[in-house]
């Protein structure tokens, strides 16, 4: 969910009218859309004066760059969509059909654990309600939540935000640094990549060479709201996607109705159903080339979850410096 600042000088930001951090791309300052929609950490509001000018200035940049851009990454990116567009093996359509699989008690109890830790819900025998009640938690005026995901959910939620809420959504960068750095998270990623060795490498067909996945997971918090977050899209909709991605998603909540994702069984069926799982259960499916989307939620529970994608090592062309979509990879077994 960051949509990053990277091409803007350290300290700088575009705001919006009401003083938040803009979205890069939903603003215009960078070309193509914001795959995150009403989920991403910045704001898709209306630029103040400032902002605007500055953007219109880049746009005219952009495009007077784009006619004298290098032959070699030209090329490059030529080849990369060349690449995307050869059939994939068989033994890949395999891999990645989809399939409900149970989570091992300890690696689940692990994740769900120190999620709740840095979500600040309770954590006891009945963490799936702690997790699913989020919404219900009182805001807390003198204490910005750990996690930012947690934030941008009671903002999407529509809840009232203390002013010391507003005011952290104008630097989502330390937001997200102080997140990361957290003993919480940290513990949450050994438990990540424990579920990645243990559950998932053997769902993407033993290719003996082992997988390269996305590292940090994609976190995702959907509290009851009256707007969905995410709308219908398959990721190979957007840059930085290898045409042999498999998609994972675990939910920590019990998740139905509209509180799910939803998902059509193969490409362009349009048989979209909600994924229905219970907690210690995830989900394998072809997102690249299956829709998704989610509906708003109106149940009265909060579903949180987090998503990875995994490419099969020998099938792995690196075509976009080692990334997945907006974030790192990681190579199991290391190299």
């Amino acid at each position: 969910m960051i949509c990053g600042h990277l091409d803007l000088a350290a300290g700088e930001q575009l705001l919006d009218t009401d003083g938040v951090v803009l979205c890069l791309r939903a603003s215009g300052w960078r070309s193509g859309i914001c795959r995150w929609g009403t989920e991403c950490q910045y704001s898709h509001g209306t630029p103040d004066t400032l902002s605007q000018q500055r953007i219109n200035v880049e746009k005219l940049r952009l495009t007077r760059k784009t006619k004298s851009i290098s032959p070699e990454l030209q090329a490059k990116l030529l080849a990369a969509k060349a690449a995307n567009a050869l059939p994939v093996p068989d033994w890949v359509h395999a891999a990645r059909t989809q399939l409900t699989f149970d989570i091992a008690h300890p690696i689940f109890l692990k994740l769900q654990t120190f999620a709740c830790s840095f979500l600040g819900a309770e954590v006891d025998n009945n963490s799936n309600n702690s997790l699913a009640n989020l919404h219900l938690q009182p805001l807390n005026s003198a204490s910005v939540p750990l996690c930012p995901a947690l934030l941008f959910a009671h903002k999407h939620g529509g809840h009232k935000l203390p002013t010391k809420w507003k005011r952290a959504l104008m630097d989502n960068k330390s937001l997200i640094s102080r997140f990361t750095k957290s003993p919480h998270y940290k513990s949450f990623i050994l438990a990540y990549k424990e579920l990645v060795e243990q559950i998932v490498a053997p769902l993407c067909c033993g290719d003996e060479t082992g997988i390269v996945y996305q590292c940090p997971p994609t976190l995702r918090v959907q509290m009851p709201s009256h707007a969905p977050t995410i709308g219908m899209h398959k990721d190979s909709d957007f840059a930085a996607h290898e045409s042999s991605e498999i998609n994972f998603w675990i939910p920590l909540t019990s998740v139905w109705g509209d509180n799910t994702l939803q998902l059509e069984s193969s490409p362009n069926k349009s048989d979209f159903h909600p994924m229905e799982l219970q907690p210690g259960e995830g989900l394998r499916f072809d997102g690249a080339n299956c829709r998704h989307f989610t509906n708003a939620n109106t149940t009265n529970s909060t579903r949180v979850s987090f998503d990875f994608r995994v490419i099969p090592r020998s099938l792995f062309r690196n075509d976009f410096d080692n990334m997945i979509g907006d974030y790192p990879v990681a190579f199991f077994p290391s190299t």
